[in-house]
């Protein structure tokens, strides 16, 4: 195989999560070429840990005002050849959108041909990146590993909600199609070609956290590429802190989050639906669920006010179309 594959992991202050990441890239049974590191200047020691694992030969200065970017090289464990290590250590926290938008256009600048996208908290099965090249595989389409846990009863499930080209949500089973047609993916196993973001360009790195995949999925589709989840990609992640709650006979997704990023959670959705979406089509269809997870917050959040706080101002501010940092991440939050 002649195309050159690039791994882009984003991390902030989970530097053991990230070594047990790139371990398991590092023992992909088809090699990567290449893995962007972007870490969100961490400050859990991060850079040590890195260079006491082998995956970096030198700190990065101890004072930045702008990204450092230095490249080192590994063995990958199947047929040792050399794994380039791209480590970027950004000068302050970008957040989620802002790290992958860096990943993006520094592995596409480089010349790779696909960049594999996911947080520090993956873990891709040995055989997730080979089960990428199918026989129909394209590189103007966007593809995307099975992000899953194992729930109590050991029952495989996705980690995220994910929806079908026609709106219905898609569970793991073994029946199931081994490539299907998606609404859109997130970032954690995101496979994407050269070709796409040349079409479609770089993710709005000004969403900070938090929907930003989704925004993403839009703009390429948009651009008239299609987005589609491989069943047998998979990568393995902790059980995220949701909620299904059963309301009118209907099942309801709730994601509990501190009221930081539960304000970059609706005001980005709402960026979204603006953007893409429509008023009559889809913004009145959303802004009735936004008011059913508030009320839920009510009930089931400690920090009360400053749930509504966040519910309030992100509903603003989507409407102002306001979008960067404009709440720090951690403030006011009583529990995180």
């Amino acid at each position: 195989m002649t195309e050159k594959i690039c791994g882009v992991v984003v991390t902030y202050n989970r530097k053991k999560l990230l070594i047990d990441c790139l371990d398991s890239l590092k023992e992909q049974i088809m090699p990567l070429q290449g893995i962007y590191i972007i870490d969100n200047a961490s400050i859990d020691n991060t850079p040590k840990l890195l260079l006491t694992n082998g995956y970096i030969k030198e700190l990065p200065p101890e004072e930045q005002d702008s990204p450092w970017e230095k490249e080192f090289e590994i063995i990958n464990l199947l047929n040792n050849e050399p794994i380039k290590i791209h480590y970027v250590r950004m000068h302050k926290n970008i957040g989620g959108a802002g790290g992958f938008y860096e990943g993006i256009k520094r592995g596409y600048k480089k010349g790779y041909d696909w960049l594999w996208l996911m947080d520090d908290d993956g873990i891709p099965h040995q055989k997730a990146l080979k089960a990428f090249f199918i026989k129909d595989i394209d590189p103007n389409f966007i593809y995307g590993s099975s992000a899953v846990f194992q729930d109590l009863n050991g029952i495989t499930k996705l980690c995220w909600p994910i929806l079908n080209s026609e709106r219905g949500l898609i569970t793991i089973h073994d029946d199931m199609k081994n490539i299907m047609k998606v609404h859109s993916i997130p970032f954690l196993g995101f496979f994407i070609n050269k070709e796409a973001i040349k079409k479609a360009g770089f993710p709005d790195k000004n969403f900070f956290i938090s929907g930003d995949d989704v925004n993403y999925c839009q703009m390429l589709k948009k651009a008239g590429l299609k987005i589609f989840l491989i069943k047998n990609s998979l990568l393995f992640h902790s059980e995220p802190p949701n909620l299904i709650l059963k309301i009118l006979n209907k099942k309801i997704l709730y994601l509990k989050l501190p009221p930081w990023k539960r304000y970059y959670d609706t005001r980005n959705r709402i960026l979204t639906a603006l953007a893409y979406y429509g008023i009559l089509d889809n913004i009145l269809k959303m802004i009735p669920g936004i008011l059913l997870r508030w009320s839920i917050s009510l009930l089931k959040e400690e920090d009360k006010f400053n749930q509504s706080k966040a519910y309030f101002y992100g509903i603003i501010h989507g409407f102002m179309g306001k979008k960067g940092i404009l709440w720090e991440p951690g403030a006011l939050d009583t529990k995180k």
